[in-house]
């Protein structure tokens, strides 16, 4: 897969930034927004998948051989 980077400009909380960046364990302003976003995009797409399999999933198909 080919990622196309674009450079943006965002109005953002300083604040939050700073907590990002410490919570998350990165040094640059640019890693906190990408991470975060990624992140953002990959809890969604599993929620909805979560939702559209609720309870069509059994528990034997989870039993240890």
């Amino acid at each position: 897969m080919i990622t196309k980077k674009a450079k943006k400009s965002y109005f953002v909380v300083s604040d939050m930034v700073k907590r990002a960046k410490k919570a998350l364990g990165v040094n640059s302003d640019t890693e906190v927004i990408r991470i975060s976003v990624q992140q953002t995009v990959e809890t969604a797409v599993f929620w909805d998948f979560m939702d559209k399999t609720a309870g069509s999933v059994k528990n034997e198909d989870f039993k240890d051989d």
